[in-house]
């Protein structure tokens, strides 16, 4: 029963069961859930229970806490999330564990590891660098690809942002580079 209830639903819903769990019990059905059942499944219906960017700061934390790093997990989720979920995951780990993931990151790993990991979870914004790469080296076909899919995963354009982050002759020389057929230059 507590499978089908808790699988069958999403956050928000059972963030609300939890709720009305609450009121009616006067207990925490989170810590009932740690209670009363044990190992994986006990892991897997917790973890149901909290906000996905909580539950993933929650397992970077013990990825790093300790002797060790886990560097599955830390690929595992950095690698697989937008840049707005790990906003918010950064945000619940601060909140949560009172650390900046950032500063655990670069000290719990190294090397080239650490360099992919800091570019994943490096601040929100236009970052000058890795735009320059991205527009020299590819073609006109390719810009064309990569101003579509800078727009569905950001919801502005490439000009966009572009604009907003760069300028004088370093703007003027990005927009040209990007530019193509630009409909929306």
């Amino acid at each position: 029963m507590l499978i089908n209830i808790l699988t069958q639903r999403c956050n928000a819903q059972r963030l609300m069961i939890a709720e009305a769990y609450q009121s009616m019990y006067g207990r925490d059905l989170i810590g009932d859930l740690k209670e009363q059942l044990s190992h994986h499944f006990k892991d897997v219906m917790v973890g149901l229970m909290y906000p996905p960017p909580s539950y993933d700061a929650h397992e970077l934390w013990h990825a790093m806490k300790g002797v060790g790093t886990d560097e599955n997990c830390l690929i595992d989720i950095l690698a697989s999330r937008t840049n707005g979920e790990i906003f918010q995951m950064r945000e619940a780990y601060c909140l949560q564990y009172g650390n900046n993931l950032q500063e655990d990151i670069y000290s719990e790993t190294s090397g080239h590891f650490r360099d992919v990991l800091m570019n994943l979870v490096q601040d929100f914004g236009f970052h000058n660098k890795t735009i320059i790469r991205i527009l020299i080296a590819r073609s006109e076909i390719d810009l064309l690809t990569i101003r579509k899919r800078y727009k569905e995963r950001y919801g502005k354009s490439l000009f966009h942002d572009i604009r907003n982050f760069a300028s004088g002759h370093y703007e003027k020389a990005l927009l040209a580079i990007c530019a193509g057929d630009a409909e929306d230059y």
